[in-house]
């Protein structure tokens, strides 16, 4: 894993942008699965509608994606390059998710700013031959005003966008209105942050010493 680093700014919030994320033959894999054998499940809230998964509640993952998506080691990889390029620690707790969105989903502008909650994230694009009016770009926003448009990623496959969370991490995803649009998440907690444990102790995975 040697993803290369294309961005990084505060403006509107901490974030940065990756190039060549996962090994080639992984993001193929995984994109592959993604588009036709994830257990995928609608979930509908005030600002959003998607389908989406959590990696630890996934049985049947094959072993050619489950060992270099899941393994510590792995997940170690990612929280050390996470804390790298976030220049933070973190709680030894990493959420694995994927979304995917199709014609007419999307995400409303919102800042995922909760006691508790994860405090950083990375979002892997997977959806291959993506197109721009196709919709589905992430949006950052300076202020809960829509039109305070501060930056807008296109969805091209295998790239990441890591943003720091907060009382100003103003963000959206635009509708989709053709294709599939598949996401992998990582949620990591700031090692000084509140770790809510009756809500993400079942749904995050745990790095021991080993992996670190």
């Amino acid at each position: 894993m040697k993803p290369r680093l294309l961005q990084t700014s505060r403006d509107p919030f901490l974030h940065f942008v990756l190039d060549d994320f996962y090994e080639a033959g992984l993001a193929e894999r995984l994109g592959r699965w993604l588009d036709s054998a994830a257990p995928w499940r609608r979930a509908v809230h005030h600002f959003y509608d998607q389908f989406e998964l959590n990696f630890r509640d996934v049985a049947a993952l094959p072993d050619a994606i489950a060992a270099p998506l899941l393994s510590p080691a792995a997940l170690g990889q990612v929280t050390v390059l996470a804390e790298q390029l976030f220049g933070t620690r973190f709680r030894p707790n990493v959420c694995v998710g994927a979304h995917k969105l199709v014609d007419g989903q999307g995400i409303g502008l919102h800042t995922d700013s909760a006691p508790g909650e994860e405090t950083h994230r990375i979002v892997v694009q997977l959806s291959r031959d993506w197109q721009d009016d196709f919709g589905g770009n992430l949006v950052f926003f300076g202020s809960s005003d829509v039109n305070d448009v501060r930056a807008m990623f296109r969805h091209v496959f295998n790239t990441a966008v890591g943003f720091s969370l907060g009382g100003v991490s103003y963000h959206a995803v635009s509708d989709v209105s053709r294709g599939e649009r598949l996401t992998v998440i990582y949620g990591f907690w700031e090692a000084s942050s509140a770790f809510d444990e009756s809500r993400n102790a079942r749904r995050t995975f745990t790095l021991g010493g080993a992996s670190r």
